[in-house]
């Protein structure tokens, strides 16, 4: 099959991981909620992705076009892409060469991706009118910034030559550039709405706010769990230029980490609990998913369950912590499953690579037959790119947010609340003929 037919097939394949997510939202959120959270996520998807095509190409740029950046002690860091405006001549060799659209398609889907992953913090109180503006902030400025640290021979991609670090901070299929993005924009999105009603009581204590349709939950999950496949796929051979010969490794290593992490929080729920828990199993699922994508063209499969269990337990103590200790009342877990398990799988990249290169056997970069090990400096570069996402992405998404917070309200009053937003922001409910979907 030729090489373009193989990627279509493959770009095609990874939308089911974000139309499993949106399901897997809606399934997490209450009855009286649940079609204005499933056409939330799509349509914050469509207009990050279009907010990407139109304005985001110009910052996220390309390896192989002009950039903007600073020059300290002769050496260029590489911070802005400077594309044209509207995906304009993707085609034309003299700008981005023969494969340019491939990466704004996988711009487009990875914009989509982390919109609607930051509604999943904002659920059942985000306003319909703010939420299209957040999501072509999201597409148009936050996610296009850290596309071209990563994934566009940013600065962060440039650490190996700039400092000898490694190759540079890695992230086969974004861990960091979509799953962890997605994941601080739903933090700042759910520091600046605050908690759902009801949340919490008047000691402080959180109270359950269960989800509604644990099918949807299950069968989200599953979806995105395919999905993966074929995103992780995607992206290695269209932005690493990965050997094709890998791409069982891919497939391997993806469902790996994702079964570890989910049996890993089944375990956990029945132990603590004394019955398993469907819905943070399913997100520990994604955590592991999310955790693998940072190397799984490169990790090899031992090491890829390591990482999965780890991300599953992560996932179960800090959904708990989140909402007990720091007051983050995230409906979906998106910040401490995907947001975390990214960031996780980003930094066990760097350990696996400073403790020994044979967690990589035949693992290329960029298909020049580089191995991936680079000892201190890749466990070095690997940090700097989280922090990075803390430092500089967090900040920003803050900001914007808070700047957009100034001209449109963000969220629905506490009467349109307390009936749903179903009713309140679409004039009908996803289940008519159902009743107690009212005020809790």
């Amino acid at each position: 099959m030729p090489q373009s037919s193989t990627w279509l097939g493959l770009a095609c394949l990874s939308l089911l991981a974000p139309w499993g997510v949106s399901l897997l939202l809606t399934g997490l959120g209450r009855g009286r909620n649940a079609a204005h959270t499933l056409l939330s996520c799509w349509l914050a998807f469509s207009l990050a992705a279009l907010a990407f095509w139109a304005v985001g190409c110009k910052w996220a740029g390309l390896p192989w076009a002009a950039s903007h950046g600073i020059t300290i002690h002769d050496k260029f860091w590489n911070l802005i892409g400077a594309a044209p405006l509207l995906g304009a001549g993707m085609n034309q060799p003299g700008w981005l060469g023969a494969n340019a659209g491939w990466w704004v398609l996988a711009g487009m889907i990875g914009a989509g991706w982390a919109a609607m992953l930051a509604l999943g913090a904002a659920a059942e109180r985000w306003r319909l009118a703010s939420l299209t503006c957040g999501s072509l902030l999201i597409g148009g400025l936050i996610f296009p910034l850290g596309f071209h640290w990563l994934w566009a021979g940013g600065w962060l991609a440039g650490l190996g030559q700039l400092n000898q670090w490694g190759h540079g901070t890695l992230d086969a299929s974004g861990a960091l550039a979509v799953q962890a993005t997605g994941a601080v924009c739903a933090l700042a999105l759910a520091w600046r709405l605050g908690p759902r009603r009801n949340k919490y009581n008047r000691q402080g204590q959180p109270q359950a706010l269960p989800g509604h349709n644990t099918v949807f939950i299950l069968a989200g999950a599953a979806l995105a769990g395919v999905g993966m496949l074929g995103w992780n796929a995607f992206t290695a051979l269209a932005i690493w230029h990965v050997p094709a010969a890998l791409v069982p490794r891919i497939a391997v290593n993806t469902w790996l980490g994702g079964a570890a992490a989910w049996l890993t929080a089944l375990g956990l729920s029945a132990r603590v609990f004394g019955r398993p828990d469907a819905s943070i199993a399913a997100n520990a699922w994604m955590a592991g998913l999310a955790a693998v994508s940072a190397g799984a063209p490169w990790l090899h499969p031992a090491a890829a369950l390591i990482i999965g269990v780890a991300a599953g337990a992560l996932a179960f103590y800090a959904i708990q912590a989140l909402e007990l200790h720091a007051r983050v009342d995230d409906p979906s877990g998106v910040i401490a499953a995907q947001g975390l398990g990214g960031i996780w799988g980003a930094l066990a990249l760097g350990v696996a690579a400073r403790l020994s290169p044979g967690w990589f056997p035949g693992g290329l970069i960029n298909g020049l037959g580089l191995p991936l090990h680079g000892g201190h400096g890749q466990l070095a570069a690997q940090w700097l790119g989280v922090a990075s996402w803390l430092g500089a992405l967090l900040p920003l998404a803050y900001g914007c947010f808070w700047l957009l917070g100034r001209f449109i309200p963000p969220r629905v009053s506490p009467e349109a609340e307390a009936q749903g937003l179903d009713l309140h922001e679409l004039g009908g409910s996803a289940y008519p003929e159902a009743a107690g979907f009212g005020e809790d």
